[in-house]
C-alpha cells in the first residue's frame, strides 16, 4: 500500500521530484517554507502548521542538499503528508477488523481512497489540506479509540486539545463541522450511553473546545479587516469541481455502514455523525452559493472532506458485508476494482479510436470523475522536460550570479513557470507583481527585455509560447545555452 501511494506519486513528480503542481499555490507555500526553515518566523494570522512543518524538514536537510534544489525537499514532504493520510485511513479501517485475514480489505479500500481526492490533493499542491486532512483523522482515530475504550480519558482529552489547536492553525474552514460533530458525540456518549459522567464531559469541553478556542481567537485576532472574510470566501479560485458523481457508486453502502455503526451497541463510532453534519453544512453553502454569498471554489472544498467521510464507512460496510452476506461482498469489490481497471487504462477511448462506431461517445470519465481527472493531469506531466527546464533555471541563476544580472526574465505562457523561476532564483521580479498578464503576456515580457538594460533572456520553448518572440531571438541575438527545454539568449 504504502509502495503503491509513492509509485503514484513518483510518476507524477518523476524520480526527480520535479515541482509539477497544477496550481500555482505551492510556490507560494514553499516561499513560506524556505523562509521558516532559515528564519524561524511565524506569520501572525496565518495557517502556519503546513509550512512550519515542511519547513522544519527543509532545515533538517538542508546541509546535504543545494538551496536551489531544496524544492525537492518541499516536494518529498507533500508525498510523504500524502502517504501518511492513506496510512491514517488503512488504520481507521483497521480498528474495526476482528480478524487479521481480513486485513486485506482494508488495504484495498484504503488504495480505492488514495486515488481519490487525496491524490487530487497532491496534483493540485495543496499541502495545507494534507496536513489539515492528518489533522481530521488523528481527531477521528481517537474518538474511536476512546469511544471503544483503547485510550484512557486524560490521555483522549490532552491529545484532542492538541489536535484541535493543529487544526485551527492548518485549514480552519472545516473546524465548525468538526466541532459539531464532537459536540453531538460527547453528548450521546454522556446521557444516551452514560460512557462519560458529567464532569467528564465539563472537562472535554473546556479544554477542547472553549481553551483552544480562545487561543485560536487570539491567535487569528485582528489579523484581518472585518469584512475580510466574506470578500475571502466569495472569491472563486482554480479547484476540481464535481457536484455528486464521484460519491454516486459509495454513498449506498456508506448509508448503510452508518446505519450499521449505529446498529452496533459495541461500536462507539463518531462517522454517521459526521456524515449528517457535513452534508448539512455543505447543503448550507450550496444555498449561500448560488445566493453569492460563497464561492464555488469553497463549496467544493467540501468535497475533500465528504470523500473521507464515505470512504471510511463504505469501508466499514464492505467489512461488514465480508461477514454477514459474502456473495454480494465478492460482487460489489469485482465491480469496483473493474471500474477502477477500466478507467485506468481507458478501454472505451481505445475502442472509440479503434472505431468509433462501435463506441460513439467515450463516458468512462464520467463513472468517476476524480479518477480520470487525476489520471489525466498525472499523464500530462513530462518528467524529463520538466526536469531540464529546472536545469534551464539552474543555469540562468548561475549566469545571473557569475555576471552580476539581477533580472533574467522568463518567456512561458504558464504563470506559475514564473512564479517557480522568479523563487528559485530571484531573477524575474515581474512575477511577483500579481499581474498574470506580465508573464503570461511573452511579448510583453520581450519587449520589456529589449527597452531596458537586460542583458539575458530564458525563453522555455513548450511548443505553445509566442513563436514571433523565439523567431526575433533566433534572429536579432545570440544563444548561448539551450537544451530539451529552451534556451537562455544573450542581447
Amino acid at each position: 500500500m504504502v509502495l503503491f501511494a509513492v509509485a503514484i506519486s513518483l510518476r507524477f513528480f518523476s524520480v526527480h521530484l520535479n515541482p509539477v503542481y497544477d496550481t500555482s499555490d505551492p510556490v507560494v507555500h514553499f516561499g513560506w517554507a524556505r523562509d521558516f526553515s532559515k528564519q524561524a518566523v511565524f506569520a501572525k494570522g496565518m495557517m502556519n502548521f503546513h509550512f512550519v512543518n515542511t519547513g522544519l524538514v527543509m532545515g533538517i536537510f538542508s546541509p546535504f542538499v543545494h538551496e536551489f534544489s531544496s524544492y525537492k525537499i518541499f516536494v518529498f514532504c507533500d508525498i510523504l503528508y500524502y502517504v501518511l493520510y492513506v496510512l491514517l485511513f488503512y488504520f481507521l479501517l483497521d480498528q474495526l477488523i476482528v480478524l487479521k485475514r481480513k486485513t486485506w480489505i482494508a488495504i484495498a479500500t484504503a488504495m480505492l481512497f488514495g486515488v481519490g481526492y487525496p491524490l487530487n490533493i497532491l496534483v493540485f499542491g495543496f499541502g495545507y489540506f494534507q496536513t489539515g486532512f492528518l489533522l481530521i483523522a488523528m481527531i477521528v482515530i481517537l474518538c474511536s479509540l476512546f469511544g471503544n475504550n483503547k485510550l484512557s480519558f486524560n490521555w483522549y482529552v490532552f491529545l484532542l486539545t492538541i489536535t484541535i489547536m493543529g487544526l485551527s492553525n492548518s485549514y480552519i474552514m472545516f473546524l465548525p463541522v468538526i466541532l459539531t460533530t464532537l459536540a453531538i458525540w460527547l453528548i450521546y456518549l454522556c446521557f444516551r450511553k452514560r460512557k462519560i459522567s458529567s464532569r467528564q464531559f465539563g472537562i472535554v469541553i473546556l479544554f477542547c473546545f472553549l481553551v483552544s478556542g480562545i487561543i485560536s481567537l487570539q491567535y487569528y485576532k485582528n489579523s484581518f479587516p472585518s469584512n475580510a472574510y466574506q470578500q475571502i470566501i466569495a472569491r472563486d479560485g482554480y479547484i476540481y469541481k464535481e457536484l455528486y458523481s464521484d460519491f454516486l457508486w459509495f454513498i449506498p453502502l456508506a448509508v448503510y455502514g452508518a446505519l450499521r455503526i449505529l446498529q452496533n451497541k459495541k461500536q462507539n463510532n463518531a462517522m454517521p455523525i459526521f456524515l449528517i453534519c457535513q452534508i448539512s453544512s455543505m447543503g448550507i453553502m450550496l444555498i449561500l452559493g448560488l445566493f453569492g454569498k460563497i464561492s464555488p471554489y469553497y463549496f467544493y472544498k467540501n468535497n475533500y472532506l465528504l470523500w473521507f467521510i464515505v470512504m471510511i464507512l463504505f469501508g466499514y460496510a464492505v467489512i461488514d458485508l465480508f461477514d454477514t452476506n459474502r456473495l454480494l461482498f465478492l460482487s460489489l469489490y469485482i465491480c469496483a476494482f473493474s471500474l477502477v481497471l477500466f478507467i485506468g487504462a481507458g478501454f472505451d477511448q481505445k475502442i472509440n479510436q479503434l472505431n468509433s462506431l462501435f463506441n460513439p461517445i467515450p463516458r468512462s470519465g464520467s463513472l468517476l470523475p476524480v479518477l480520470t481527472f487525476n489520471i489525466e493531469k498525472i499523464c500530462e506531466k513530462n518528467g524529463f522536460i520538466e526536469y531540464k527546464k529546472l536545469q534551464l533555471y539552474s543555469r540562468a541563476k548561475i549566469l545571473g550570479e557569475n555576471e552580476g544580472q539581477k533580472e533574467i526574465p522568463l518567456i512561458s505562457i504558464y504563470g506559475r513557470d514564473g512564479l517557480w523561476y522568479q523563487e528559485l532564483t530571484n531573477l524575474f521580479p515581474l512575477a511577483k507583481t500579481g499581474n498574470d498578464r506580465v508573464f503570461l503576456d511573452q511579448e510583453l515580457v520581450y519587449k520589456h527585455w529589449e527597452k531596458n538594460d537586460l542583458e539575458y533572456i530564458v525563453y522555455y520553448d513548450n511548443g505553445v509560447n509566442n513563436r514571433i518572440s523565439l523567431n526575433e531571438l533566433d534572429n536579432n541575438h545570440t544563444r548561448i545555452f539551450e537544451n530539451e527545454a529552451g534556451s537562455i539568449y544573450k542581447k
